[in-house]
C-alpha cells in the first residue's frame, strides 16, 4: 500500500508535548502498520506503548479532523484500504491494556464514526 500522506519527524519524545502533526504523523504509522499486514498484537502495541502521550482527546479530536479531510480526497480503492485499517485500528485499541482504559475506549468509537 502507499504511504497515507502523513509524514514527519517521527518525535516520540513523551517528555515534549506532542503538536498536530505528531498526532497525524503517529495515526499514520498505526493505519500503516495494519494496512501492510502487519497488524499482529505485537508490532501494533509496541507502537500504541511508545506513544502513550498521543493516545488522549486531542487524538480523538485530530481523528475527526483526518477523517472529515481525509475521505473528500482519496479515491475508492485508497477509502477501502483505510476503512479496513481504521476497524481493525479500532478493535485493538479496544482491548489494548495500557494508558487510560476509557480513553482507549472513547478513541474506538471515534474510529467507528
Amino acid at each position: 500500500m502507499s504511504e497515507l500522506n502523513f509524514t514527519g519527524d517521527g518525535n516520540n519524545n513523551a517528555s515534549v508535548p506532542p503538536n498536530p502533526q505528531d498526532y497525524l504523523d503517529f495515526l499514520a504509522s498505526v493505519l500503516q502498520i495494519i494496512a501492510d499486514g502487519d497488524s499482529d498484537l505485537r508490532s501494533v502495541y509496541s507502537l500504541l506503548q511508545e506513544n502513550l502521550n498521543k493516545l488522549d482527546e486531542t487524538f480523538i479530536n485530530i481523528l475527526h479532523y483526518w477523517a472529515t479531510s481525509t475521505w473528500s480526497r482519496v479515491q475508492l480503492e485508497q477509502a477501502l484500504i483505510i476503512a479496513v485499517a481504521i476497524v481493525n485500528f479500532s478493535n485493538l485499541i479496544r482491548s489494548f491494556p495500557y494508558g487510560n482504559i476509557a480513553i482507549n475506549l472513547e478513541i474506538a468509537i471515534a474510529l467507528t464514526q
